[in-house]
């Protein structure tokens, strides 16, 4: 019944229809492809989470414990993320949080208490990447790891992980 219709209208109309349903396809794959991507990262840093509270507990039965609050590591989380969200980087902030940590218990509980946060993107950088979280600001749900490994480059995750090996902390982002 709407092939008639369809066959009948001026072949600009049929391609401007034809656009639209390519484009809506598109769109409706993309959204679908995109949910079980965040999905999948969203299960990622909550095991992340998970495996830290349970070395955290085995850590406590030996006698190390974290030298901070939790509320501290709340704070250091927060501003982790401020540090990454929106544009550019403020390495320095996160780089101080690293250098606060004093014992495999800090970075556990700060990777506990990290959980999952939400990521802002750069509005000038990622256009698509910022649309995208204009639709959900949920889109981006990611653990520490994942913050970290998103913004920052090879060489700035190396000084992270040399700030963390000269306190003997043996981890690696």
């Amino acid at each position: 019944m709407y092939k008639k219709y369809f066959e009948n209208l001026p072949s600009w109309s049929r391609g401007v229809i034809s656009v639209i349903g390519v484009g809506a396809a598109a769109f409706i794959t993309y959204q679908i492809y995109s949910k079980i991507k965040n999905a999948k990262e969203l299960a990622k840093s909550l095991a992340a989470q998970k495996l830290a509270d349970t070395e955290l507990a085995d850590l406590k039965k030996q006698g190390q414990v974290p030298t901070k609050s939790t509320s501290q590591f709340e704070i250091m989380s927060a501003k982790i993320v401020e540090a990454i969200n929106d544009c550019g980087t403020d390495e320095d902030a996160i780089i101080s949080v690293f250098k606060s940590l004093n014992n495999r218990a800090d970075l556990l509980l700060l990777i506990s208490v990290f959980g999952v946060r939400y990521y802002r993107p750069c509005a000038i950088t990622e256009p698509v990447t910022y649309l995208r979280y204009q639709i959900d600001n949920k889109s981006y749900a990611w653990g520490l790891s994942t913050f970290i490994s998103h913004d920052l480059d090879n060489s700035e995750i190396a000084k992270l992980n040399n700030i963390l090996q000269t306190k003997k902390i043996d981890f690696t982002f």
